[in-house]
């Protein structure tokens, strides 16, 4: 189920789209315009933001209508107010208004309150914990109870894991997290949940783009990242994803180049959530069952792949007992790193990672 090539290639796409940046940059920057358009014309050089600088828990409180959220199941969801307060380092209760919008496919249609994306203002963010922000998502349980918790933290540490292995991906900030009602005047909830960083960060951060256009096939993309990537999704055995769609998986833009750049892993067989089920059309029954989907790479990248998989097998339990990763179940860590074992069994035999892995990519050479 590895996607093919297409017949024309993106990377004139790629390459005049960096160009006319490029040249836009020249000019003066509109004040106005859409997200995309003031994304591209920023030209400002990046500045790491408080807001995942740290790994600290944070307390806060979200307060929003719930009523209408809960109601906001569409991809269309329009955007409702919200505020976020916390206490400051100075200990001081910090109220930063808001907008909310509902998001994600799956969760979405099925949580009690569905994954959020937040869009901040710029001159309500001055000196807060938000400074630097435009929009983040926020990761809620999908049900109110310690089960679905637990599987919040596993998922976030999916992208703990990831960032091991490549800056091109997202940082992620937990929280405990009091949602308000601002209808009715009462919690609604209050449990962990996880801030994700936006697209828009994460491609600045590292020097790049937001690239939005679908279509593209492995051999569009920068084949370092996207052996890495292949692998992790593999490691962790997600197939929820699709490049050519744009499913769960972003593409950053640099240097003629395009990365790809992977996201929301709550359907990953490590996790073994109760909902998550594989696509019909893959040849297996359950996601706990490893199938690689790519992205692919030509097969002279996974030798340094696979040695630094192998170079950060022992930080990956590390991220198990830590502040974060002793909040899950000890029975559930030790079957998440014999889970992680096993994929560095595959790794160690080199006929079954030909079977398992470079056999599944077509054309691969």
């Amino acid at each position: 189920m590895i996607e093919r090539r297409s017949v024309l290639t993106l990377a004139t796409l790629v390459a005049s789209l960096l160009a006319g940046a490029s040249a836009e940059s020249q000019q003066k920057a509109p004040a106005k315009g859409t997200r995309k358009e003031r994304i591209a014309a920023d030209t400002t050089p990046y500045k790491p933001t408080a807001l995942f600088r740290s790994s600290d828990l944070i307390e806060m409180t979200l307060t929003m209508n719930v009523r209408q959220i809960k109601k906001d199941r569409k991809e269309d969801a329009p955007w409702r107010a919200a505020t976020l307060s916390y206490k400051n380092l100075e200990g001081a209760n910090a109220e930063v208004p808001a907008r909310v919008r509902t998001r994600g496919i799956w969760r979405m249609k099925n949580c009690d309150i569905p994954p959020l994306r937040i869009d901040f203002a710029k001159e309500n963010v001055k000196q807060t914990l938000f400074a630097g922000q435009d929009r983040v998502k926020l990761v809620l349980a999908c049900h109110n109870n310690d089960r679905y918790e637990g599987l919040l933290l596993e998922e976030m540490q999916l992208y703990r894991i990831y960032r091991l292995l490549t800056p091109i991906s997202h940082r992620v900030r937990l929280l405990h997290l009091t949602v308000a009602d601002s209808g009715s005047n009462k919690i609604e909830m209050t449990r962990l949940a996880f801030f994700v960083e936006d697209e828009a960060e994460v491609t600045k951060r590292n020097g790049g783009h937001m690239f939005e256009v679908k279509g593209a096939t492995w051999h569009d993309l920068e084949p370092e990242t996207s052996a890495i990537v292949g692998l992790f999704q593999y490691l962790i055995a997600n197939t929820d994803f699709s490049v050519p769609a744009l499913h769960n998986m972003e593409l950053m833009a640099r240097d003629t180049s395009m990365y790809p750049i992977a996201y929301d892993f709550d359907f990953a067989g490590v996790v073994n959530a109760p909902y998550a089920i594989p696509d019909y059309r893959l040849p297996i029954k359950r996601v706990t069952q490893r199938l690689f989907r790519g992205p692919c790479a030509p097969a002279n990248y996974y030798p340094a792949t696979i040695d630094l998989f192998k170079a950060r097998r022992d930080s990956i339990p590390a991220l198990y007992r830590d502040e974060i990763g002793k909040r899950i179940a000890p029975n559930r860590v030790k079957e998440i790193i014999e889970y992680f074992d096993d994929f560095y069994k595959i790794l160690g035999d080199s006929r079954q990672f030909k079977r398992e892995v470079l056999d599944a990519c077509p054309g691969l050479s």
